[in-house]
């Protein structure tokens, strides 16, 4: 008879070899020697009896001794900073779901933690067994993300925009969010850093806001529309008044009923405006509209087919906003010498930090959560800096514009029109046709067009 030891080292078990089955059971005494000579010091069972009542040995091993199994360890995990919903197909809402989740460039989107190491055991021999660690978690930087250099289990964005789980497993950042529908009751209010796009129409008393463009494939009824670039309204935008588009870049819109459209470029109207207020620091161009009531202000030129319809219906038209422009320049120039100040402060804040870090050869976690946010503020204001340029550039080239101001007809100026050009007023006695007005010296002059 000998004791044998598992592989594992987790068992050992008495067996009878051959030619030893006449030899009498041995005793708890016996099995510890053999065991012992077998090199099993822990995890003893109590000595078995014989198990079978015949006195024939058996052939099957018996346990006689058993070592604690190792645990293995917790896997590792991934932390998505942003708010987690079911994956989605593609940076899409219908009007049953819309979830948006903002993230700006330098914003860390997953962070991977590693797994923990595994409940050491015991062998029957005395000796520990390291338990295995856990199954290290796995996430790939896809479309407008990035690791870290000096922090690879760190992911950050690279772009604002829509933050999201793609269905490899890797975290993007798509800077298009499109609604397959309407914006209204079931979307609500819809608030991205990115492009919106929406198939439907916009509905009334609701807000889109676009770090950059809106496009509508419908209508926009009396809604509030802002956005950092373009706006497109590829039907109209008709209301009781309520409704304005704010736009850093052109507005283009087929109609326009009592509504207020304001834009730092060009606004774009291809069919009508009614009683509408439109805005441009660049040009308003209508050239196949009619133009009935409201007012029209823009930097550097109106241009439309039909302005007026006589004295049902007043209408002003004003180009030449230089004063605003100026003033508008101003503006942008405090708001970069303020975000300068606050970049200038972060970085200091980071070098004192980092400083700290290198002296003492780590940082308390509360100052590294800190020291990780001033980062990602450091790598977000030089865009903000950026965007603050581009606008000033915008303004300064249409204040080059603003002596060549002009308003143009292709077709019918009606009488009771009120034209201001640089200042200078002009009250149409009677309608007139293909028609430019320039300012010269103090007035307005009427040319052929």
């Amino acid at each position: 008879m000998r004791v044998d030891v598992s592989p594992d080292k987790l068992k050992a078990t008495l067996a009878v070899d051959p030619g030893d089955e006449q030899l009498p059971w041995p005793d708890e005494s016996d099995i510890r020697r053999m065991a012992a000579e077998a090199g099993v010091t822990f995890g003893f069972t109590p000595s078995p009896d014989h198990p079978s009542g015949s006195g024939i040995h058996p052939r099957e091993p018996i346990v006689v001794a058993r070592g604690i199994e190792p645990g293995p360890g917790a896997p590792g995990w991934i932390e998505y900073p942003f708010e987690q919903s079911p994956v989605q197909k593609d940076a899409e809402a219908t009007a049953e779901l819309l979830h948006i989740r903002n993230v700006r460039t330098g914003d860390v989107v997953a962070r991977i933690h590693p797994p923990e190491p595994g409940t050491a055991g015991r062998g029957v021999d005395g000796s520990e067994i390291p338990g295995a660690a856990g199954r290290p978690a796995r996430c790939i930087a896809g479309e407008n993300t990035r690791c870290v250099p000096d922090r690879p289990e760190t992911i950050v964005a690279t772009a604002d925009g829509h933050a999201r789980i793609a269905p490899d497993g890797s975290v993007e950042v798509q800077t298009v969010f499109r609604v397959n529908g309407d914006a209204g009751v079931l979307t609500g209010n819809i608030d991205f850093v990115g492009a919106v796009i929406i198939t439907g129409d916009i509905k009334s008393d609701y807000a889109v806001r676009a770090g950059t463009s809106i496009e509508v494939h419908g209508s926009v009824g009396d809604a509030l529309l802002t956005a950092g670039g373009d706006v497109v309204i590829r039907e109209g935008f008709v209301g009781t008044g309520k409704g304005i588009i704010r736009a850093g870049g052109n507005v283009t819109v087929q109609q326009v009923h009592y509504q207020t459209i304001e834009a730092d470029r060009d606004v774009e109207i291809r069919r009508e405006a009614i009683a509408a207020t439109i805005r441009a620091s660049g040009r308003i161009i209508a050239p196949r509209a009619v133009i009935v009531g409201g007012r029209l202000e823009a930097g550097e030129e109106i241009e439309v087919l039909n302005l007026g319809n006589g004295e049902e219906t007043p209408v002003m038209a004003q180009v030449g906003v230089r004063q605003r422009l100026l003033d508008r320049v101003t503006q942008l120039e405090q708001e970069r010498a303020v975000t300068e100040k606050q970049l200038q402060d972060v970085r200091a804040a980071v070098y004192k930090l980092v400083r700290r870090q290198l002296d003492a050869g780590s940082l308390p976690p509360d100052q590294l959560q800190v020291l990780e946010r001033l980062k990602t503020l450091q790598d977000g204001i030089p865009a903000v800096i950026d965007r603050i340029d581009r606008q000033t550039a915008v303004i300064q080239e249409a204040l080059k514009n603003t002596l060549a101001c002009r308003i143009r007809a292709h077709g019918i100026v009606a009488a009771n029109a009120l034209l201001e050009i640089n200042g200078v007023r002009k009250l149409v006695q009677a309608a007139v046709r293909e028609v430019l007005f320039v300012e010269k010296s103090g007035r307005i002059e009427q040319l052929a067009a």
